[in-house]
């Protein structure tokens, strides 16, 4: 069993920028990639949407994911 994985928006952001090729980002941001299976879309430069849309990664937040992919959002 893995333990939880805690990742703050930033570090988020870098690990968006690592999965896509430098053409495919936008100004610098990763638009559209994968995070532990969920899709991830971007809103703007301080939000993501995870999932199906309804979390909301903004930033100053933290996310931890278990090993079953489940997602949870703390301030």
């Amino acid at each position: 069993m893995s333990r939880p994985v805690a990742i703050s928006f930033d570090e988020f952001v870098e690990y968006g920028r690592t999965t896509m090729k430098p053409e495919e980002l936008v100004n610098g941001m990763p638009w559209a990639f994968t995070f532990m299976g969920h899709p991830v879309t971007h809103e703007n430069d301080d939000l993501y949407l995870v999932g199906n849309g309804s979390l909301k990664f903004s930033r100053g937040t933290f996310m931890v994911a278990t090993e079953k992919n489940i997602v949870f959002l703390a301030d």
